[in-house]
């Protein structure tokens, strides 16, 4: 998902870029909100929002809206598009709009006292790019029967008009004209207040997870089963969550326990290996059961399924991506994949493990891993 733009101007921020970015890492947190079948209906329209608000944030942040007249319309649409998207945010998520009523910003400029400060802003953007030739349908700012036209807009960029607005013709009114005038920093604080809103679609998002979140704590590991099954168990609770990227390191936990043994002198190595693998289950099942994401960047068992040694020889760790990248035998470069197992083998694999070109990927990874987590238990012992 697109990051989020950051304003290059140093000062006070016109519009506050964090609001976007507090939503982007709420639907950024859990890949519920595009895999779930309910949950995904919303996802391309949150996406077009996010990407939407924040190019629109981050340009009327470092923009100068009263230096001309096309300055002035070019504001007043990309904060339309700010407006908008908030009313569509509102709409699709089934929400209420707590400022739908407000009248603070533009103080009842309408016929009617009771002209809403939504009302004025869709007014203000029909007469001034929208629809300036033929404004008829607002009926708190255009009497019944009338048609406005506005033949310019106000800048506030001069002496005589130190305001923005718009210049108002009239369909009845034939002798002259008016202006709908205000100050800029009203028309500011509106924008500031709708682009604000925002905020509760993060609440959006965050209550839906909060419900999934109760939903799935209710389901625990079941930890009377085989090694094997309790982390098949693990694997579907994680596949019900959605948690992709624990689910690939759960799959390889499987293999690496199942996988045959070629060679028995691999035995006893291996044994090892999957021995600390099995020691860290539990406390894998604990963070499963909890939903403690954080806690699994930190275990133990993450640990071992990634085990890196503090010191490698010089080439090892090109050697190790292009292993668990390269060794597919679908892949046009799978030879050059084997040419770098054979050399991790050669500088350190052969001191623990008998590795041949001709095993089945899978038991090529656990013999590299079980490589890994050795050197690093003889390092970890010698530094204590």
């Amino acid at each position: 998902m697109k990051k989020i733009i950051k304003s290059s101007n140093s000062a006070p921020q016109f519009l506050d870029d964090s609001i976007n970015g507090e939503l982007r890492n709420a639907i950024n947190s859990s890949a519920v909100f595009y895999k779930d079948e309910k949950e995904k209906l919303n996802w391309n329209f949150l996406c077009a929002l996010m990407d939407r608000i924040d190019s629109c944030v981050a340009f009327l942040n470092r923009f100068n809206p009263t230096s001309s007249e096309e300055n002035f319309i070019i504001f007043i649409t990309f904060s339309n598009m700010i407006v908008d998207g908030v009313y569509n945010m509102f709409k699709t998520l089934n929400m209420a709009d707590p400022l739908q009523s407000d009248t603070s910003c533009f103080s009842n400029k309408g016929i009617n006292s009771d002209a809403t400060d939504d009302e004025f802003f869709s007014y203000l953007r029909s007469l001034s790019f929208a629809h300036p030739l033929d404004s008829n349908r607002h009926p708190k700012y255009i009497r019944s029967g009338e048609i406005q036209f506005s033949p310019f807009v106000i800048a506030g960029n001069s002496a005589y008009s130190p305001n923005i607005g718009i210049r108002v013709y009239s369909s009845i009114d034939l002798e002259g004209s008016h202006d709908m005038t205000f100050s800029f920093s009203e028309l500011e604080k509106y924008i500031q207040k709708k682009h604000s809103l925002l905020s509760h679609a993060t609440k959006w998002v965050q209550g839906r997870l909060e419900s999934h979140n109760l939903e799935w704590a209710k389901r625990k590991v079941n930890r009377s089963l085989t090694p094997v099954g309790v982390l098949n168990d693990v694997l579907e609770i994680l596949k019900s969550r959605y948690n992709e990227w624990q689910i690939y390191d759960v799959e390889a936990a499987i293999s690496y326990l199942s996988v045959e043994i070629t060679f028995s002198e691999n035995d006893a190595p291996v044994q090892k290996y999957r021995d600390a693998i099995l020691k860290s289950i539990p406390q894998l099942c604990d963070i499963v059961d909890s939903l403690d994401d954080e806690g699994f960047n930190e275990c133990e068992f993450l640990e071992v399924l990634h085990p890196r040694p503090k010191e490698l020889r010089q080439g090892a760790n090109y050697q190790l991506e292009k292993i668990f990248t390269k060794l597919n035998r679908k892949a046009d470069d799978y030879q050059f994949g084997l040419q770098q197992l054979e050399a991790f083998n050669k500088n350190l694999a052969h001191k623990y493990v008998k590795i041949s070109s001709d095993l089945e990927v899978k038991e090529i990874h656990l013999l590299v891993n079980t490589t890994l987590y050795l050197e690093k238990t003889m390092q970890d012992r010698v530094r204590k």
